[in-house]
């Protein structure tokens, strides 16, 4: 059995599912990568990692 009580008509039907939800997982899990992405760069969080490069550039000796 493949995920619960799931049955299957065939080994080529359970394969494929299997291969359709991984796809579901690895778009669910970009999507979720992307959102935090795009909160990091935006409004307070952003200002933020600027000041913290700003504060790292004054350490680096040219």
């Amino acid at each position: 059995m493949y995920r619960g009580d799931l049955g299957f008509c065939s080994r080529e039907c359970r394969e494929s599912q299997i291969l359709i939800d991984e796809k579901k997982e690895l778009e669910a899990s970009t999507k979720m990568m992307l959102a935090a992405y795009r909160r990091c760069n935006s409004g307070e969080n952003r200002n933020l990692l600027n000041d913290l490069r700003r504060r790292r550039q004054l350490f680096i000796v040219p």
